[in-house]
């Protein structure tokens, strides 16, 4: 499996995508930076984790995001979107792929649920390591389990927009500006290069690829000083 975006701002999204055979589904849990004690990614109550006790009793676990993915039955993939909820925790979300043994069960007991065999834990009051090491008892980690776990992590943060350094260029070369941005894949970029009194380069709308950003622009009718560029996401970011 693989995400989008390894940096995403808050307010963003990102995909998970991978492979799966022999199994319907999979299932993605996401641990916040603090735990059981953190934020869920998602602001969505549909999202929670909801665990069974053995007694059939549910409990929610409003602090892990929890989401059943189909698998292709064709090519054996599956995808998700994730939406980054506005107010998620900053910091380093765990993110786990689970997929079930070939009894089509999770753990040793077979459970035909990941939330019934988080069922036999207690995830109240856990820190990340701890949530991840329960998950793995409850199926990789499990005496002839033969489930399949894949995790990754997803650093969340403030949106940011950053400018590289730019060199100087003499009046009809290009003038090339980069810079960086934990947005997501596509966010729109608006580049703009002021000069000496009224001068100003055409605008430029980039995207950001893989955290980065490109463009360049034609000096041919620009006059020699100082120019001023500017990057602007949208939301009231710049730099």
């Amino acid at each position: 499996a693989e995400v989008s975006a390894e940096n995403i701002s808050r307010g963003d999204d990102f995909t998970i995508t991978g492979e799966a055979k022999g199994t319907k589904q999979v299932d993605i849990l996401i641990i916040a930076p603090k735990g059981s004690g953190g934020s869920v990614i998602t602001g969505s109550s549909a999202d929670r984790l909801v665990i069974t006790q053995p007694d059939g009793t549910p409990i929610v676990v409003t602090n892990i995001y929890h989401a059943s993915v189909s698998v292709s039955e064709t090519d054996y993939t599956f995808t998700k979107k994730i939406n980054v909820d506005a107010e998620a925790n900053n910091g380093s979300y765990l993110v786990i792929v689970l997929s079930p043994g070939s009894d089509n069960g999770y753990g040793k007991a077979g459970y035909n649920s990941i939330e019934r065999a988080l069922g036999d834990y207690t995830l109240i009051a856990k820190t990340q390591d701890e949530i991840l090491a329960i998950v793995q008892d409850a199926t990789v980690n499990a005496v002839g389990s033969g489930d399949l776990m894949w995790l990754t992590y997803v650093r969340v943060g403030t949106p940011t927009v950053t400018l590289n350094p730019i060199a100087t260029v003499t009046v009809g070369e290009p003038l090339v500006v980069t810079g960086t941005s934990n947005h997501g894949e596509g966010h729109t970029i608006i580049i703009t290069v002021k000069g000496p009194g009224t001068v100003e380069l055409t605008p430029q709308l980039v995207r950001v690829e893989n955290g980065t950003f490109e463009a360049t622009f034609d000096t041919t009718n620009a006059v020699a000083g100082i120019y001023t560029v500017i990057a602007d996401d949208g939301d009231g970011n710049t730099d």
